[in-house]
């Protein structure tokens, strides 16, 4: 068995006829085990995608399960400095947490009224 290492922070898994487009969340379809764009039903997440399914060659996508992106949210004020979100789409986070969602990440800045920073969990 070959050696590999990886730090963890970009992760290459396979998409199968699903579309993704870069800077989208990513969770997995449970049925076909495939990454495709967010859904916001539970889904186990993978990350942010670092390019589009529609500009790959191969049956492999890259998604980054670290760091600090920038989405939409329906509202944001000062005070959800801090809060966690959960996929609410593939290009929205919501603040309205529920126990059986997995928390994707933390609010770390407020863009403005409708855009958020948020560090990956």
């Amino acid at each position: 068995m070959a050696y590999t290492r990886s730090d963890g922070d970009m992760i290459a898994v396979p998409f199968g006829n699903n579309n993704i487009e870069q800077g989208q969340l990513v969770t997995v379809d449970t049925s076909t085990g495939n990454a495709k764009a967010g859904e916001p039903s539970g889904k186990p997440f993978l990350g942010v995608a670092d390019e589009s399914t529609a500009d790959l060659t191969t049956n492999t996508i890259k998604i980054r399960t670290e760091g600090v992106f920038q989405f939409s949210v329906d509202s944001a004020v000062a005070s959800d400095l801090g809060k966690m979100v959960q996929v609410s789409n593939p290009t929205t986070v919501t603040k309205s947490v529920s126990g059986s969602y997995p928390v994707i990440g933390q609010i770390v800045e407020i863009v403005d009224n409708k855009t958020v920073m948020v560090k990956l969990k």
